[in-house]
C-alpha cells in the first residue's frame, strides 16, 4: 500500500467515525415521508398544508 492509498483510507475512516459520532449525538431523522402518520411534526407538514390550500383555491376559481 502506497502513501496516497493510506491517506485516502485514513480520510474515509475519519469521515465514518465523525458520522457515527454525529448519529450517536443527534439520532436518526426517522421521517419516512408518510405525513399522515406524523401528526404535523414533520418538516414538510406546513408545505403540504399550503399546497392543499392553493389547490382548493384553484378549484374554487375553476382553473383546474
Amino acid at each position: 500500500m502506497n502513501f496516497s492509498t493510506f491517506v485516502i483510507l485514513c480520510l474515509i475512516i475519519l469521515i465514518v467515525c465523525i458520522d457515527v459520532r454525529y448519529l450517536i449525538k443527534n439520532g436518526i431523522d426517522d421521517c419516512t415521508g408518510n405525513c399522515a402518520g406524523c401528526g404535523g411534526s414533520c418538516k414538510w407538514a406546513k408545505d403540504i398544508k399550503k399546497a392543499r390550500k392553493a389547490i382548493q383555491k384553484e378549484k374554487k376559481l375553476g382553473r383546474s
